[in-house]
């Protein structure tokens, strides 16, 4: 016997409702992560890139001869 424990049936569809509203809030900061690494990522990639082109044209700026 139950003693004081009953769910109604509007309570199981808030509880329900309450988990999809958070699983997809979850997935949503989980997505804007993901993005947010990308975003490092290529811009890590292109300051690389940016940083090469730079050493690249100031080693090549003043050619040393033997």
């Amino acid at each position: 016997m139950a003693s004081g424990l009953t769910i109604s049936r509007s309570d199981t569809s808030r509880n329900i409702l309450k988990n999809r509203v958070l699983s997809i809030i979850i997935r949503g900061l989980f997505v804007k992560i993901q993005d947010a690494n990308n975003n490092i990522t290529q811009f890590e990639g292109f300051m690389r890139i940016f940083y090469c082109e730079i050493a690249f044209t100031q080693q090549n700026a003043f050619p040393t001869t033997l």
